[in-house]
C-alpha cells in the first residue's frame, strides 16, 4: 500500500496520470534488463471513439502501438516521467492506427516489439459497487498475449491500489529471471 500511495502521490505532484508514471517505470526496467538507453515497448492504448457518453461503453477498444524512448543516464525520475508524458501526448493523434497497417507499410510480418505495457483502471466500477447486490463485485483482468513479455498494470477501482501482473512466455524467461524483473 505505501508503494501504491507513493506512485499516486508522485503522479499527482507531477500533474501526470498514474499510467504515465508506471509506463516510465516499465521503460526504465526494460532499459536495465537490456542494458540499453533506447528501448521500445508496445503501448496498449484505448482507442475509444470520441463521442458523447462513450465512457459508458463496455468493450475492447485497444490498439498496440510502438513506444520508443531514449533514457538519459543523468535524468531524474521526474524528468523521465515528464518525457514519457510529452511523448504520450505527441502520439495521441496516431493511437488508432492499426498495427497491421504499420506492418504493411514497413513490408514486414515480423513482430514490431517483444514487450507490451498496459494499464487499466475501471473507475466506473466504484459507482456500480453502490448498487444493490453489487457490493461483492470482484474484478479480475486476464490477458493472453502473443508478446514475449506483458506488463499489465492496474489501479483497483475500489481502493486505488496499484497492481502489476507480468505475463511472459515461459520458454523465453525462467522463474528466476521473472522474479528479478
Amino acid at each position: 500500500p505505501s508503494l501504491s500511495d507513493g506512485i499516486r502521490q508522485l503522479a499527482g505532484r507531477l500533474g501526470v496520470p498514474v499510467k504515465t508514471t508506471l509506463l516510465a517505470a516499465h521503460l526504465r526496467v526494460l532499459s536495465l534488463l537490456t542494458n540499453r538507453r533506447q528501448v521500445v515497448t508496445g503501448y496498449e492504448h484505448s482507442g475509444r471513439p470520441e463521442e458523447a457518453n462513450v465512457d459508458q461503453a463496455i468493450g475492447l477498444f485497444l490498439n498496440s502501438i510502438p513506444f520508443l524512448a531514449e533514457l538519459h543516464a543523468t535524468a531524474s525520475w521526474a524528468d523521465l516521467i515528464r518525457q514519457v508524458h510529452r511523448q504520450e501526448a505527441e502520439f495521441l493523434p496516431f493511437r488508432r492506427f492499426p498495427m497491421a497497417d504499420m506492418k504493411a507499410q514497413l513490408n514486414t510480418t515480423e513482430t514490431l516489439f517483444e514487450s507490451v505495457f498496459n494499464f487499466t483502471h475501471f473507475h466506473m466500477l466504484k459507482q456500480l459497487q453502490e448498487l444493490p447486490g453489487m457490493d461483492l463485485l470482484n474484478v479480475q483482468v486476464r490477458a493472453e498475449t502473443e508478446f514475449v513479455l506483458r506488463a499489465e498494470f492496474s489501479q483497483n477501482a475500489y481502493d486505488d491500489q496499484v497492481q502489476l501482473s507480468l505475463h511472459y512466455h515461459s520458454n523465453e524467461f525462467d522463474l528466476e529471471h521473472v522474479a528479478r524483473m
